[in-house]
């Protein structure tokens, strides 16, 4: 069983191998292209931030109406 499983490694790692050949060389990135997609991974990153910004501000506001909605704490000694 295990020479099986060692002979279905060396064959896929091969085929990766004979893979990686045969694949043309991506071209070369003009710069605009370049700038395009720096300003789209910026614009993602403006877009999460956002996001995790209103996320936390929803949580702050639950976190206040369970504390205004709460009893009054009196402690006694």
């Amino acid at each position: 069983m295990k020479k099986l499983m060692l002979l279905g490694m060396i064959v896929s790692f091969m085929g990766l191998v004979a893979g990686c050949n045969t694949n043309p060389p991506a071209p070369a990135m003009t710069y605009e292209q370049a700038e395009a997609n720096r300003a789209y991974v910026e614009s993602i990153q403006d877009n999460d931030r956002v996001r995790d910004h209103e996320e936390r501000m929803r949580q702050v506001e639950a976190i206040e109406r369970i504390n205004r909605s709460a009893p009054p704490v009196n402690i006694y000694r």
